[in-house]
């Protein structure tokens, strides 16, 4: 479908577009929640856990 096409679909379906957007948003948000996990875990650092870091 040519761009100007989908463009106009999706300009009559904003629900949809909203509904996309949250779902990325919380894909995007879970799997940075687990690279900082690993970060965490690779730096050897938990500020949550570890007072000794404050």
């Amino acid at each position: 479908m040519p761009v100007r096409q989908r463009r106009a679909y999706y300009e009559n379906n904003l629900p949809q577009v909203m509904e996309i957007l949250k779902t990325g948003c919380e894909k995007a948000e879970k799997k940075a929640g687990q690279t900082l996990e690993k970060v965490r875990k690779a730096m050897k650092i938990n500020y949550f856990d570890d007072n000794s870091l404050l």
